[in-house]
């Protein structure tokens, strides 16, 4: 589950109440994960039986949006981790918040993984913050094709796993 954000206002300016973002709780293995952030979950992935999340963080700071990454641990928590941790054949946008037919977070710019498509996704600034770099959301500026199409080949196309 997830709502509004936190309480920067009012209700008149529609910037939300401040409540829980998100609460998960699920049983896998016989182990049961919890984990409740502020935030929005825009990943969830299985590899070697812990899970990786990735949330959209809009709540630490309001003019510098990010993105928070956790892996499990064998006993059901999550610890944060920094981005260059995070599994880089794993960070793929899999949960959407967003319906806005204008936004460029839609599904469908992440079928086949076609770089020109992808500009301007959350997937293509979390591969960005992977490689050790400064999220680009905040700043209006989109990842350059050669980085998406690097960043492609090298985890994707080619994978070593």
């Amino acid at each position: 589950m997830h709502s509004q954000k936190k309480y920067y206002g009012g209700h008149a300016f529609g910037w939300g109440g401040g409540d829980v973002k998100n609460f998960i709780k699920y049983i896998y293995n016989d182990i049961e994960y919890i984990h409740e952030v502020p935030y929005i979950l825009i990943v969830i992935k299985l590899y070697k039986d812990n899970f990786y999340l990735i949330y959209f963080d809009r709540e630490t700071h309001l003019r510098k949006i990010t993105y928070r990454f956790y892996k499990s641990t064998n006993k059901g928590v999550f610890k944060e981790i920094i981005a260059t941790e995070f599994p880089k054949d794993l960070a793929v946008q899999n949960r959407w918040f967003s319906s806005h037919e204008s936004s460029s977070n839609k599904k469908e710019n992440l079928i086949g993984l076609n770089p020109q498509k992808m500009r301007g996704t959350m997937t293509v600034d979390i591969w960005y913050m992977i490689e050790g770099k400064e999220s680009l959301f905040t700043h209006n500026t989109r990842v350059p094709i050669e980085f998406i199409e690097k960043y492609k080949e090298e985890n994707f196309t080619n994978r070593k796993r």
